[in-house]
């Protein structure tokens, strides 16, 4: 099964991209999201390039821990 991701791909810079994902093993669930949030206090400055905690970021990086499944 493909997953659709949303990446920042660098400051400013967001894209979509596909990974497969194995299959669930026992006693594993898999569900789909079918809608995401971007905090405005954690992903938000990571997006914008301008987070105060991590001064060198280091890309790609993850979105989505806001997440309806």
């Amino acid at each position: 099964m493909d997953q659709h991701r949303l990446q920042v791909t660098s400051a400013c810079s967001v894209a979509w991209t596909t990974h497969t994902l194995p299959p669930p093993q026992a006693n594993e669930l898999l569900v789909r999201t079918i809608a995401g949030a971007i905090c405005i206090g954690a992903e938000l400055p990571q997006i914008r390039g301008n987070d105060l905690t991590d001064p060198f970021p280091t890309y790609p990086k993850e979105t989505g821990y806001e997440s309806y499944a």
